[in-house]
């Protein structure tokens, strides 16, 4: 059984460090907004300003690099 690392997802293939894959209409749950769905993707620099219609708390506008480790796809 190959071992796998904590939180129990198998182990990314070796790509280098890259933006998380979300993209204008993906559906997301993030930790303290709850559901969404991503508006825009605007490139900046190295990150990313993702614009994401949640459900209960509006509108809001984050980077992408520190906000992808608070959701996920859905």
């Amino acid at each position: 059984r190959p071992q796998r690392p904590l939180g129990g997802r198998p182990a990314a293939a070796a790509v280098p460090a890259v933006l998380p894959t979300f993209q204008k209409g993906d559906m997301v749950r993030h930790k303290a907004f709850g559901q969404g769905m991503i508006l825009s993707v605007q490139k900046m620099g190295g990150d990313a300003l993702v614009e994401i219609a949640f459900d209960n708390v509006g509108t809001k506008r984050l980077m992408l690099k520190s906000a992808a480790a608070h959701m996920e796809k859905i």
